[in-house]
């Protein structure tokens, strides 16, 4: 005769794993430590390490690809420094993510060395709606925008998600094709649309 698991018991483990189950994300934190331009060795494990051999580093592009692949909103620490895309596109974000640098005049994301070296947008923000990205003490440059997609060179946010950029300048983008730099020094909340 084979014993009985008692009511009480079943619905207790049922609970437990209902429980475990509905946790939520934890966010995570990403501190970039170099300056190249590479990718997140195994996007979504929760570590920023790049893929490039003998160099174990987070760079900028793979703390967004690790945030991108982590529900939750995470937070990327960028400390002083020129960081220059190399690998087209630029950065796609696609989840909630703080981007905080050391102050606009001391944290550079460029697209390239120069605009005729540019590799694309710096930002392509795409998080769902009501996602919110946060921007902050950086400068933006460099980033170009082309073919039918012409709007935002040093950020293009889309669909509807809400960009706060914050303490930051955002110059010398190009759009389409004809130049047009700007020198805009950002202090208020940017409208959840698209950015030159």
């Amino acid at each position: 005769m084979r014993a009985r698991t008692p009511i009480r018991e079943v619905f207790l483990l049922l609970s437990a794993f209902v429980v475990a189950g509905a946790a939520p994300a934890r966010a995570a934190t990403f501190t970039v430590n170099s300056m190249v331009d590479g990718k997140d060795g195994s996007p979504g494990n929760g570590e920023c390490l790049t893929a490039i051999p003998d160099i174990l580093a987070c760079t900028l592009r793979a703390a967004v690809e690790e945030a991108n692949a982590l529900a939750g909103p995470d937070t990327i620490i960028l400390p002083a420094g020129t960081y220059t895309l190399t690998i087209p596109p630029g950065l796609e974000i696609t989840d909630d993510v703080t981007i905080t640098g050391a102050g606009a005049t001391s944290t550079v994301i460029e697209a390239g060395t120069s605009l005729l070296t540019s590799v694309g947008r710096v930002f392509e923000i795409m998080v769902p709606f009501g996602g919110v990205v946060d921007i902050s003490g950086v400068t933006i440059r460099h980033g170009a925008a082309a073919g039918m997609r012409v709007c935002g060179g040093g950020i293009a946010n889309r669909p509807a998600s809400t960009l706060n950029l914050t303490d930051s300048i955002v110059n010398e983008q190009h759009r389409a094709q004809r130049w047009r730099p700007l020198q805009r020094l950002w202090r208020a909340h940017a409208r959840p649309h698209q950015r030159d």
